[in-house]
């Protein structure tokens, strides 16, 4: 059972390897999906978890990333949400466990919030993550013309994603988490 679970997770890293590899040719492979093929598929190297051919792989996804500009984050996330029909309102990145973002299902007429801190890293590190994201969310704010209501703010069911009828609640859901970043450490 293991020596299956370890070849089926190398095949899968290998298809992926040449999904991403497509992908930075059609200059379409943002940097969340560069992390993950560098960041943790790459480090398993000199494990069985490695594809076989995972050198050459590497090689080329290199090369087609050196040959052309790729996507960002923001364009990404406003294609993949596009198909959903949802639109992408605010978006800040920091790396692919570090993120905030609040998007509005036009179906529904529904808003999310919500707000990824990497759990990996220290809470001095996820505090100047917050800093740096609540600088990009102000901006956004200023931008946009969008104020904060206090009085919007609402419990929400999971601190990682809320659901709004409002706009004004999904900002001061934000602003609240960006504000007080410590709601979402564990000390």
């Amino acid at each position: 059972m293991k020596k299956e679970f370890v070849m089926s997770l190398s095949q899968s890293y290998r298809q992926d390897l040449l999904n991403a590899t497509q992908l930075a040719e059609q200059g379409m492979l943002s940097p969340s999906q560069q992390a993950y093929c560098f960041e943790e598929i790459e480090d398993t190297k000199g494990t069985a978890f490695y594809p076989a051919n995972g050198d050459e792989l590497f090689r080329k996804l290199r090369t087609a990333l050196g040959e052309k500009a790729q996507i960002s984050e923001r364009q990404r996330a406003e294609t993949e949400l596009h198909k959903l029909g949802v639109e992408l309102l605010f978006h800040t990145y920091i790396d692919r466990f570090t993120f905030a973002e609040i998007t509005h299902n036009t179906a529904a007429h529904k808003y999310d919030a919500i707000i990824y801190l990497d759990e990996r890293v220290t809470n001095e590190e996820k505090r100047a993550n917050a800093a740096a994201m609540r600088k990009a969310f102000d901006a956004w704010l200023e931008e946009s013309g969008h104020t904060v209501d206090p009085t919007a703010l609402t419990e929400v069911p999971d601190p990682c994603e809320g659901r709004f009828d409002t706009l004004a609640g999904a900002i001061a859901h934000i602003e609240h988490i960006l504000r007080y970043p410590d709601l979402l450490l564990i000390i």
